[in-house]
């Protein structure tokens, strides 16, 4: 069982670590020095991401639920490692780098679609009494991975060469998809006795993912860019508060994994959504730069595993199928937010330094659908 767990937590944790990997060297992606990407290029490459992404967590609960999740854990590795492998080989290409970086983005999305999908869905199994905690831990160490993703590129461009660090990555992936093979069951059976709602009420936890996922990405992949070119934060600052955010992201889930043991996590829910809320306002007032990451990553923290594990629990005999479902419409939002800016920027001459204005309208809407969930509950 142990050999079980250590799995799981590890593919959370380096496919968070590949996850940011790209968006953390965005602002040597669009520099001279590197790519030389422009923003709506680099909004651009998340297309691919997202169209694949959206598609192996739709497809991939289905799948694994008539072949096997094993399979489609092991299709998810392969495409994650492939992924580095391009991002590493897209040096030979640098200044026409652009094409390698769509097919790395391709495979990223496939491989992450389809493995946080059946990484959720395994927690369920391996943690039958205390699956919320231990999705939300699942999701921490996942968090964990996405803090180090800035940090590894950063360190392999100033100390190594930047392409080591998907090498390494690639490498990592190799090895766990072996353990997965020995570790993980072939398939999954869950009876209906978890049930505790309505399959139609699954889409309001939809729609929850959809709003979470718009919020989180729009800072994670546009935060740098906005310091950057709005407030003249250097580089490596930007990069770092980045990174800030991510370990909130991480600590938060820390946290709230622990308090799910002790209070209930629908309190949990909707005391995170005013939290989000309360960071955005900060972002264009506060001259300490940590104050609204710290704020923000604790908001955006518990939000991902709390709706999967919700929107599973409301019929768990298609909770594969569901855990896919929300996770294909979380990285529509993801979309939205990755290409949509770029696009707005450059079509609409959309300001940047307006961004985290603009986020208040989807974390506003989050926060009342949130509400909904924890008033039914409390009836």
């Amino acid at each position: 069982m142990k050999g079980k767990i250590a799995t799981l937590y590890l593919l959370g944790l380096i496919q968070g670590i590949s996850f940011t990997l790209i968006p953390g060297a965005s602002g040597f992606l669009v520099s001279n020095k590197g790519f030389g990407l422009t923003s709506s290029q680099y909004g651009e490459l998340f297309i691919p991401m997202i169209i694949c992404a959206v598609l192996a967590s739709f497809f991939g609960g289905a799948i694994a639920k008539k072949w096997g999740i094993r399979k489609v854990s092991m299709v998810s590795g392969f495409f994650n490692c492939l992924s580095m492998v391009v991002f590493a080989l897209s040096a030979l290409f640098i200044k026409n780098g652009f094409f390698p970086l769509l097919i790395c983005l391709s495979f990223l999305g496939a491989g992450f679609g389809a493995n946080i999908s059946t990484l959720n869905s395994y927690v369920f199994e391996f943690f039958p009494k205390k699956p919320s905690a231990a999705l939300t831990a699942l999701h921490a160490t996942l968090g964990l991975g996405t803090a180090i993703g800035p940090l590894l590129f950063q360190f392999s461009l100033e100390k190594m060469q930047w392409w080591v660090a998907p090498l390494f990555l690639a490498l990592g992936y190799l090895i766990l998809l072996f353990f997965t093979w020995v570790k993980f069951p072939s398939s999954l059976h869950f009876s209906s006795s978890g049930s505790e709602g309505s399959s139609k009420r699954v889409w309001l936890f939809c729609s929850i993912a959809l709003l979470y996922g718009i919020c989180e990405t729009a800072i994670g992949n546009w935060s740098v860019l906005f310091l950057k070119m709005t407030r003249n934060v250097p580089l490596q600052e930007a990069s770092f508060s980045l990174s800030l955010f991510w370990a909130s992201v991480t600590a938060g889930r820390i946290l709230a994994a622990i308090l799910a043991m002790k209070i209930s996590p629908y309190f949990i829910y909707i005391s995170i959504s005013f939290i989000l809320i309360a960071s955005l306002l900060l972002f264009d007032f506060s001259y300490f730069l940590w104050l609204p990451f710290v704020m923000a990553g604790v908001g955006c923290s518990a939000f991902l595993p709390l709706t999967v594990s919700f929107g599973q629990k409301q019929d768990m005999r298609h909770a594969e199928m569901i855990s896919g479902l929300i996770m294909a419409i979380y990285m529509c939002g993801y979309g939205i937010a990755a290409y949509g800016i770029g696009w707005i920027q450059s079509a609409l001459q959309f300001p940047l330094a307006s961004l985290f204005w603009m986020l208040l309208i989807p974390a506003t809407l989050l926060a009342v659908l949130v509400g909904s969930v924890a008033l039914q509950k409390c009836k």
